[in-house]
């Protein structure tokens, strides 16, 4: 059977585009995650890989692998990061200041995640 769909950290998902570039013609979709996103890596990538194939994800541990997703089409020139995209289905993602208020967009804030996939159990505890 051949891979067309896989799921990888961000320095698997580099080391792919460094060693074996060519399988990105092949594979359907990629979605990657964990780290902080190389966008030279994640460039590579997109020159052998269709459009709608790469996929950034991002979510911490407590959201149950991943909160967030990204279509990588394709990424500017002066870019220097890659987003972390919008809401997976049954999820809510929103940035907040220290008073837990919505902040603009371009202003720095907290990341706050709700939904199904959130953890339950952390609220309240001394830890």
């Amino acid at each position: 059977e051949q891979v067309t769909v896989f799921f990888v950290t961000t320095a698997l998902f580099n080391l792919l585009v460094d060693e074996r570039l060519g399988i990105f013609r092949y594979i359907r979709k990629v979605l990657f995650g964990g780290e902080q996103v190389s966008v030279e890596h994640s460039r590579q990538a997109l020159a052998y890989a269709s459009k709608d194939k790469i996929i950034h994800v991002y979510g911490p541990t407590e959201t149950t692998v991943y909160a967030t997703y990204y279509d990588i089409d394709r990424i500017e020139p002066t870019a220097r990061t890659v987003p972390i995209g919008g809401p997976i289905s049954h999820t809510a993602v929103y940035i907040l200041d220290s008073g837990l208020k919505p902040v603009p967009i371009g202003i720095p804030g907290e990341i706050y995640i709700g939904g199904d996939g959130t953890a339950r159990g952390y609220l309240n505890r001394l830890e």
